[in-house]
């Protein structure tokens, strides 16, 4: 594990009368893949846009790598979104080309490359894509970018098996030192494997958390089974 490479502190996030996130803190050291993991509406892609700079806390701070949100600490962190963001129209290359305009740390040459990954070729449109193809060409994307940040939001959403197996393995293959990886999921089976530290949430609020191993060693059990247990009880 590296350094530290974002901080919250306290962070707070209202979305008129409703509450998203309450008193969330938590330090990212680069090496790390961090799950945060909770049924819908337990505030995983509330952080995750607040990191992006999509949205403002309410109170609290996030600050990354030292610098304050911003376009310089925007600039830093790569997103992927379940919100449909590739035009239907376009093909693999043309949003290659638009990340390479876009992105100042975009690798073209290593995006070219991961596309067999997830046996895409450039010259496919992405309306033709599967649900597993789309979820590989954002991953693709999201990782062919030099960010000291990358959120993936639901990355295991909507996709079969195999592409699953294909996911977790570009996330174990692109962990570096100098960067730290969000995974927000509620199918949590996969991801046991990868992630070093979990953050279990509920409607907002941090429910437990702490090194993976540590966690499961402690119960004897599994990711999936330590799941259940946070989570029995706790939600309607």
């Amino acid at each position: 594990m590296s350094g530290l490479i974002l901080r919250a502190d306290g962070i707070r996030k209202k979305y008129g009368a409703k509450l998203a996130l309450e008193n969330f803190s938590i330090d990212a050291c680069g090496g790390q893949i961090i799950g945060l993991l909770g049924p819908n509406g337990s505030g995983k892609t509330t952080f995750l846009k607040l990191t992006a700079g999509l949205v403002k806390p309410t109170a609290g701070s996030i600050v990354l790598l030292g610098l304050s949100p911003g376009p310089r600490a925007r600039a830093r962190v790569s997103f992927m979104s379940t919100e449909e963001y590739l035009y239907a129209a376009m093909r693999i290359q043309d949003v290659i080309k638009f990340y390479s305009d876009m992105f100042a740390d975009f690798d073209q040459k290593k995006c070219l490359d991961y596309l067999q990954f997830f046996y895409l070729t450039p010259d496919m449109k992405v309306r033709n894509l599967s649900t597993g193809m789309r979820a590989g060409l954002k991953m693709v994307l999201a990782f062919s970018r030099r960010a000291a940040v990358i959120l993936l939001d639901e990355p295991l959403n909507g996709i079969d098996v195999v592409a699953r197996d294909l996911v977790i393995d570009l996330i174990k293959k692109e962990k570096r030192d100098d960067c730290v990886v969000f995974v927000t999921s509620h199918l949590v089976d996969e991801l046991e494997e990868i992630i070093d530290y979990a953050v279990f949430l509920a409607r907002g609020v941090t429910v437990l958390s702490g090194r993976a191993r540590e966690l499961l060693a402690e119960r004897g059990c599994s990711l999936n089974d330590l799941y259940r247990e946070v989570y029995r009880g706790k939600i309607d």
